[in-house]
């Protein structure tokens, strides 16, 4: 469901808030993981500091980094000298969806994201 979600998503044609429905999607997958888990969540938006919390493999740690970017630019447009709506490109939107599918199947491997 979640890549057929992301498909339609990239097809809008709305970039730049594509970018933050990446990020927070796998934001809540991690979260409802470290509530399952009993613990705490903590109050952030900071993936790799969620992924370090459930010790995530280390080869999705960059996927993380790189939606917690892209996060931060959609969001707070002005912490850039770049303008979000020139910079994500369909190609990069493509390419998170990789990265957010990737993640997924990574983190919660009972479904099939790819």
């Amino acid at each position: 469901m979640i890549s057929r979600l992301l498909k339609r998503i990239c097809q809008s044609g709305v970039l730049i808030q594509q970018h933050s429905i990446f990020h927070q999607s796998v934001e809540k997958l991690l979260k409802g993981l470290i509530s399952v888990s009993e613990r705490s969540i903590p109050r952030t938006h900071d993936l790799e500091r969620l992924g370090d919390l459930l010790e995530c493999p280390d080869d999705i740690m960059p996927d993380l980094i790189d939606l917690m970017g892209d996060y931060q630019t959609s969001r707070y447009p002005d912490m850039s000298e770049l303008i979000p709506c020139e910079y994500y490109t369909e190609a990069i939107a493509k390419d998170r969806v990789r990265k957010t599918q990737k993640v997924f199947a990574v983190i919660y491997p009972e479904r099939n994201y790819l």
